[in-house]
């Protein structure tokens, strides 16, 4: 007979994050660190305990790191910060 997945591992499994993403995003001039602040009004107030999303800039550059308890997670999570991302390099050059 074969050996019977034990519930209370499946639960230890998902809550530790074991999905980790880092993303560099290179920005137009003068928008890494606006992004970043507009950002970080989202990441206050986490939607979700299944992930933890840290964003920081570096000159031109957006940095995305992603932790979630599974790939859904993992992929959903990037989806809208990747959109967040996009609009916020669509939208700063407008306004400068």
């Amino acid at each position: 007979m074969g050996k019977k997945a034990d519930d209370s591992d499946a639960a230890e499994d998902r809550e530790s994050p074991l999905n980790k993403l880092t993303v560099w995003v290179n920005m137009p001039p003068g928008c890494a660190l606006v992004c970043q602040k507009s950002l970080a009004v989202d990441l206050k107030h986490p939607g979700s305990k299944k992930t933890d999303v840290k964003i920081s800039s570096q000159g031109d550059e957006l940095l995305l790191e992603i932790e979630a308890v599974n790939l859904s997670t993992l992929r959903a999570a990037l989806n809208t910060y990747i959109r967040m991302i996009n609009m916020c390099s669509t939208i700063i050059p407008v306004n400068q």
